[in-house]
């Protein structure tokens, strides 16, 4: 890595003082993925174009003074592992017989007060959702 580890609230002081920086703290990011992440073994795909993308759209509407703030991690680059299938992007469960599966379809996570819920494809006729998620 080539920026010291800072907190959370160290983050949301440098974004609060220079919106710009959520560009600078996404590349950063990415970049230590891209390297010590893939060194780990930790990381399958980043999806750089799109954090970069996602991040310039946070940057300018913080910049117009028209963002929501009131996400604790608004601007702060957080990654995920194997949690949501996205339609087209690698999708292996860490499984040697899966390598280079990719997602055929987006699965949408809904939020039913603050627990996740997964969506239910069973048919079970239990309504839209099966219940908090297990992982």
């Amino acid at each position: 890595m080539t920026a010291p580890l800072k907190t959370i609230e160290e983050l949301q002081v440098d974004i609060a003082t220079d919106p710009a920086s959520i560009v600078e703290l996404t590349s950063q990011a990415l970049s230590d993925l891209n390297s010590l992440g893939r060194q780990l073994n930790a990381v399958v795909h980043v999806a750089i174009d799109d954090a970069i993308a996602r991040a310039e759209g946070l940057r300018d509407t913080a910049v117009r003074d028209d963002a929501d703030r009131s996400s604790t991690l608004f601007g702060i680059p957080v990654a995920h592992k194997e949690l949501y299938m996205r339609v087209g992007w690698p999708c292996e469960g860490g499984s040697k017989t899966l390598a280079g599966h990719h997602a055929p379809r987006t699965i949408s996570i809904k939020h039913k007060g603050n627990v996740p819920m997964k969506r239910q494809r069973n048919g079970t006729g239990k309504g839209p959702f099966a219940g908090p998620t297990g992982n």
